[in-house]
Parts: C-alpha cells; structure tokens; sequence
C-alpha cells in the first residue's frame, strides 16, 4: 500500500543520490517543495560524486545490479545531455593468478560475461604480454621482470566492451542545471548542516544550519555520503574511507596515443587506470581504505561522543597530498604497465572520500528511530553508475512502492546483520592523519598549491608555503607567514 507523499522535503547533499532524488520529486510530485543543502555549489568540487571520471560498468555476478547497471547505462547514453560526457572504451579487469579471494572474483565475473553477453562484446587476455599489448599496441613488449620491485601482478585479464568512461562532474552539473530549472526545488549552498531537528516525539523536523537557521520539513533525506556520520549514527551500517588519486599530464602525443585505451583494474592490488580525459591519466589506489578518525558528538545524544571516520579533503586542508608510501606503490605498478610513466612527476593528487557499507549495499530506506527521517547513501564505490535510476528508488522508498527485493537489499536490517562485503571492496584502513607535507628541497621551485578553500584555517605548518586562492573570479598568489596563522585563507584574496 502507497503512502501519503509529502508537501516538502528536505535533501541533505547534492551529489549523485540528492540531485537524481531532487529531480524524481520534482516530476512525480510536482506539487512537493524540495529545498537541496550543501555546504558548496553543485557540483560540489570534493563530493565522491564529483570527479574527472567514473566507470558505467554493468558486469556483475549480482544478477539484480547486473539488470539495473544495464538500464542506467541505457538511459545515460541515450540522453542527448549526458551523451558528450560518455565514452564507450570498455574496462579490463585484471588479476595476478594467484589463488585468493580476489581472484576467485575475477573467476565469477569472467564466468558470468561469457555465460552471458556474446563473445563480440569481451576479450580473454591470457597471458602478461597480452595485457601489456592491450595498453601499447601489438609490438609493445612488457618490462623485463628484473626491473620490477617484485613479481609481476598483471598476469592476466578480459576485457568487456559494454562498458564506458563518463566526466562525473560534466553529468552531475547537467543534472543540476536540470533541478534548477524545476519551479519546485530550491538550493540552500554555503553553509553545512550542523545537526537535525528533532521534536519532542524523536521525529526530525529539519535540520539547523552552522549559522544558526532552522530549515523545517515534513521529511528530510539524507544523501550525505561520506559526511553522514555527523548527522545521524551510522556506525553499524557504513564507514567513510578514502582512497588516493593521482593524475599525470599527458602531452598531445601521449594522449593522442592513449585517449581510447579501456579502463584497466587489477582487482588484486587495487590500482585503476582510467581512460584520459581532458588530457589527463587518471590513476586510483583503491586497496585498503584510508580513514580519519574524529571524535564526533553522537547525533543520538548530544552528551555523548564516539568515533568515526569523517572525510578531511583538500578543501579543508589544501597542503593534503599522499604519503610516501602510496606513491610508491603507484609507480611500481606504472613500472610494470606503464613504465614509460612511472617516473613522471604527478601533476595534481587527491584523496576521494567513498562511503562504504558494511556489505556493499545501499542504505535506502527510513531510519528505524527517527520519524520523517528517510536514508539514501551508501554507494559503496558502485553507486555512480546508476544516477538516472537512484532518486526513482528513493522515491519508491518513501511511498511504500520499492520492489520488496531491493526493500530487503537496502535495508538498515541487511547491513547491521552482515558480517562480509560481499563486492570484495575496501575495508578499514590506516589513519591518514597527520598528513605529510611535501616541502620544496634547497634550490627547488615548486609550483604554488592551488586552492579554492577559503574557509580553510591557516596553521602553523603552512607558514613559508606558497598558495594560489580563488576570490570567486581569479587566484591570487599567496604566501603563509606567521601573522597568518589562525586566519582563513579567504582573507588574504580578496
């Protein structure tokens, strides 16, 4: 049985899951009032939506994801709007052969492409020279193992041609520009959430801004990604981790060269290497997510504390970059697939802050404690490629009209019961905090660190560093002195 929609709604996060949420109202409900709050403008430049490429890749052995990967691909490639931002290059998933779980993954996704799609749309690579190939071309030749760190661990691979490479940031400002263009939906953006509104009855009324305004509505949903914890206890169901990017310019002929080449993973070690986009290499380390654990008020009871992860980006803390280690390990891994990179220097890190449920699926659904309190997050590295279809989900959830299969998979239930993800994604790592800061060698000119934070604190071990800051139209070149320190960065570019 249906319920009773809402006259208003609010949506805590405008990345993947607010905005296809925002817009599934505006067109089923166009009578509903929705109000979309972000501490940023969409597309929010450090959110897990926003970056310069995800995968759209329907292999699952997950027979129900496999069904609606393929419909959201469908919807994505055929929509005239996100089509310029959709690159069909296929991804090829790797593996070092050695028994283990990962690749017994590797085994049952193999298995299910060839059961299922036909032998046009995939591709065995059975040997280190095939896969070297696949990257370089039929006369590339790999790197002799004497030059490796260690044995090598792109042994062997397939390729499925079905899937495709988006600009994450170019579709999520499409589907932005498409909420305001709705009568019904209104974006609040510049200042966070501080907490929720709850009423005498642990019923939410809303949320209460770090300004102090009071924002009030008969629902509000939550789509706050990694950054839920503040907000509600979600230490049971999912846990934020992060993991390191790393890009490499590329020049005209290197990305003429390799602009078509698939995605590669090696399910083993964790590393991805995307598609170039923008003349860029994109390359993450997925492995063992990082965290940074914070002591935060339990959102249940004020008087109480309890730990977390909470994402720490570049926009809190501009001097972030990856640790020695990290770094190392990417370039080992470019040693032995792409050598000709491995000791290029990187034009620009990052970490990318995931949320991560305990079995690696999304958490649609009401809050089982708190009335009008509806949950949509939980992406779990997977989420992205079904942003046509998650804010239909969401909306069936709150009328009562989701199919009882997912009811039952994105249940608050399935996670607090899961002992293992079964995706075989990340799981908690080590601490990223304190971060390294690299500093500049004796007679070493490095490059300023370039940065929209202007909010960000100024601290003691910024002081000597150099920085450009955005005024909103242009940088401008800062240096950090000790009279800085304790100001926000903002001050200094007007």
């Amino acid at each position: 049985m249906a319920n009773e929609f809402p006259d208003n709604i609010i949506i805590v996060g405008a990345g993947v899951f607010g905005l296809s949420t925002a817009l599934a109202i505006a067109r089923r409900f166009p009578s509903t009032k929705v109000t979309v709050i972000d501490r940023c403008t969409p597309p929010v430049q450090d959110g897990t939506s926003v970056d310069t490429s995800k995968i759209l890749r329907p292999d699952y052995v997950d027979k129900v994801y496999e069904k609606l990967a393929d419909e959201a691909q469908a919807l994505i490639k055929n929509d005239p709007e996100l089509q310029p931002h959709y690159f069909e290059r296929g991804f090829t998933f790797c593996t070092d052969g050695q028994d283990g779980e990962m690749n017994t993954l590797w085994e049952q996704m193999f298995d299910n492409i060839k059961e299922t799609q036909p032998a046009a749309r995939w591709n065995e690579l059975k040997d280190p020279e095939s896969v070297y190939r696949h990257l370089h071309g039929k006369n590339g030749d790999p790197t002799p193992t004497s030059k490796l760190a260690g044995p090598r661990k792109w042994i062997k691979g397939y390729t499925s041609k079905r899937c495709a490479t988006v600009n994450a940031e170019g579709m999520v400002k499409v589907y932005y520009e498409r909420c305001c263009q709705k009568h019904n939906i209104d974006f609040v953006v510049g200042t966070p959430v501080d907490r929720l509104l709850y009423d005498a009855y642990s019923s939410v009324d809303g949320v209460v801004l770090e300004d102090g305004r009071e924002l009030r509505a008969q629902k509000t949903i939550l789509a706050t990604g990694a950054w839920s914890s503040r907000l509600v206890n979600l230490d049971q169901q999912m846990h934020a981790n992060a993991v390191g990017i790393a890009y490499f310019r590329l020049s005209s002929e290197e990305y003429e060269k390799y602009k078509d080449i698939p995605c590669h993973t090696n399910l083993v070690t964790g590393v991805n290497i995307f598609t170039p986009l923008g003349g860029y290499l994109k390359i993450l380390r997925r492995t063992t997510g990082l965290r940074n654990t914070t002591t935060l008020k339990d959102p249940e009871d004020f008087t109480k504390t309890y730990q977390a992860s909470y994402p720490l980006t570049k926009l809190d803390d501009p001097t972030q970059t990856l640790s020695a280690d990290m770094e190392q390990s990417i370039r080992e891994e470019m040693r032995e697939i792409l050598p000709q990179f491995a000791n290029h220097p990187f034009a620009q890190t990052k970490f990318c802050w995931l949320e991560q449920t305990t079995n690696g699926e999304f958490l649609i659904c009401p809050h089982p404690k708190f009335n009008n309190l509806h949950l949509a997050t939980g992406g779990s590295l997977h989420g992205w490629k079904f942003l046509p279809l998650l804010g239909e989900f969401v909306v069936d959830s709150i009328s009562g009209t989701l199919e009882d299969l997912l009811v039952k998979k994105w249940s608050w239930e399935s996670k607090a019961d899961s002992k293992q993800n079964k995706f075989g994604f990340m799981t908690p790592g080590p601490n990223i905090v304190p971060l390294p800061i690299v500093r500049p060698k004796p007679g070493e000119r490095t490059p300023p660190i370039k940065t929209q934070a202007r909010g960000a604190t100024i601290l003691p071990n910024f002081v000597g560093l150099k920085f450009q800051v955005h005024n909103g139209k242009i940088y401008n070149d800062v240096t950090i002195t000790e009279a800085m320190v304790g100001h926000k960065l903002g001050e200094f570019s007007p």
